[in-house]
């Protein structure tokens, strides 16, 4: 979970292009409605 827009995550100091191969999700979660959605997915067992 990234507070961060996907779009940011090759600028700057982000390192989620180096962590996000290693991850089996990632999601941006920066207000309570993201958050929701990936909890959400973390427990999608279809």
């Amino acid at each position: 979970m990234n507070p961060e827009a996907p779009y940011l995550w090759d600028s700057g100091d982000s390192d989620m292009p180096a962590y996000q191969p290693l991850c089996d999700a990632v999601h941006e979660v920066g207000n309570l409605g993201q958050l929701a959605r990936a909890v959400d997915t973390l427990f999608d067992y279809r």
